[in-house]
């Protein structure tokens, strides 16, 4: 994607800030989960709940955006490297990573992509929210395949 390098730092702020964080009534796309979907019940608590479960702790200043896009992404690493440095239960975090893309990022981030490509039609952030759909969605059928694959042959 080297249509990042014609931007300038300036330009990507003042893009982002529009898109994501200035507006009379919010930004006119969140990129918080919470806010996207409009505030569906319990959707904090299931954050939660999968955060303590696997011991992700976010720091304080953190914990009242704990659905922002980063924030999740930054989970699903930490549930591969999990997985990675696992040495008992790898199908712990692979089943984590699997639940919590199909209840979380794939729930909202293909609707978001999809304003961003109408608000920002050809922009760096439509480019990039297009990206992470699309491995999203890789990324689930690799882990189904996977997961599949280790519970048919009993590993």
């Amino acid at each position: 994607m080297g249509d990042f390098s014609i931007n300038n730092e300036d330009s990507l702020k003042k893009q982002f800030s529009a898109l994501f964080e200035i507006g009379d009534h919010g930004p006119p796309i969140p990129i918080r989960e919470d806010l996207f979907l409009n505030q569906p019940a319990k959707l904090k608590e299931d954050l939660v709940r999968f955060y303590e479960h696997f011991g992700y702790e976010l720091d304080e200043e953190f914990q009242w955006q704990m659905d922002h896009l980063s924030i999740q992404l930054e989970f699903m690493h930490f549930l591969a490297m999990g997985e990675f440095e696992e040495l008992q239960d790898k199908l712990s975090y692979q089943l984590g990573q699997l639940d919590f893309i199909q209840k979380h990022l794939l729930n909202w981030v293909p609707q978001l992509a999809e304003k961003l490509s109408v608000l920002s039609k050809g922009e760096i952030y439509s480019k990039i929210s297009i990206e992470l759909k699309t491995f999203l969605e890789h990324d689930l059928k690799w882990q189904e395949k996977t997961i599949k694959t280790i519970d048919e042959s009993g590993g």
